[in-house]
């Protein structure tokens, strides 16, 4: 296990789906909690620091951009965001240009997830 894991929030209003997500990632040795809503997931936020998000993008009670917009505005340390949608309701493009590191549709690969955050906390963490 790591000395210092990697803390991800793991938002998604479908709690099978977010359960899921949440058991692959404490697996792969992440610290994970959840959220069920981009609005739930703001308030946990702003008063814990996590190094990653990973939110899907519709949600009743806040969106995943709703939540990304709001991180970006944030002056507090912010955490990397990753989108995860099955609907092209915003690009990669958009995702980006509004902060997140990464869009990725379902079903999703979650091998792939896990070394993207690896990768991006650990390059936020040494720069």
């Amino acid at each position: 296990m790591n000395e210092n894991p990697i803390s991800v929030l793991v938002v998604d209003d479908e709690p099978v789906l977010r359960e899921l997500v949440a058991f692959i990632l404490i697996d792969k040795g992440f610290q994970v909690l959840e959220a069920e809503s981009g609005n739930a997931a703001y308030q946990m936020i702003c008063k814990s620091n996590f190094d990653v998000v990973v939110s899907d993008v519709r949600m009743p009670d806040g969106s995943g951009v709703d939540l990304l917009t709001r991180i970006s505005a944030m002056k507090k340390p912010k955490p990397l965001v990753f989108l995860v949608s099955g609907y092209s309701e915003i690009s990669l493009e958009e995702a980006r240009k509004l902060g997140a590191r990464d869009l990725l549709n379902k079903p999703v690969d979650y091998d792939k997830l896990c070394q993207a955050i690896m990768f991006c906390a650990r390059q936020k963490n040494s720069g």
